[in-house]
C-alpha cells in the first residue's frame, strides 16, 4: 500500500525514535518532516533516483522505506538525533532497487557478425 505524505511523518519520527509505535506527530513535527520531504524530492528528481512527480500525494509501493531513511537523514538534528550513517545508504539502495524493479533493463540480443 502506498504511503501519504501525511504517513511519511509517522514513519519517519518512528523510524527516528521520536515517536513510539501509534503514536501520532505533532502538526509542527509533521510539517517540519513535509518541508524536508518535499526539499529532498526535488533533489532527488533531479538525480534520477525517484521517478513521481511534485503532484503526486502518494509515495509509490515499494518507495516507502528507501523515503522514510532518506528523510530522517535530513530532519534527524531538528529532532535531537545521532545522525545514522546507514540512513541515506540504504535508503538510496531500497530506491535503486525500487527504480529496477519498476524499469528492468531492456533485453538485448548478441548477434554476431
Amino acid at each position: 500500500m502506498a504511503l501519504t505524505i501525511t504517513d511519511l511523518a509517522t514513519a519517519v519520527l518512528e523510524e527516528l525514535g521520536v515517536l513510539a509505535s501509534g503514536e501520532t506527530p505533532s502538526a509542527e513535527d509533521g510539517v517540519t518532516v513535509q518541508t524536508a520531504y518535499v526539499n529532498w524530492r526535488r533533489t532527488a528528481q533531479n538525480r534520477m533516483i525517484i521517478d513521481w512527480y511534485d503532484d503526486e500525494e502518494e509515495i509509490p509501493d515499494g518507495a516507502e522505506h528507501g523515503v522514510t531513511l532518506c528523510v530522517c537523514n535530513q530532519v534527524y538534528r531538528k529532532f535531537g538525533r545521532e545522525r545514522d550513517p546507514s540512513w541515506l545508504v540504504e535508503g538510496e539502495a531500497a530506491l535503486s532497487d525500487y527504480m529496477h524493479n519498476n524499469y528492468p533493463a531492456p533485453q538485448t540480443e548478441i548477434v554476431n557478425f
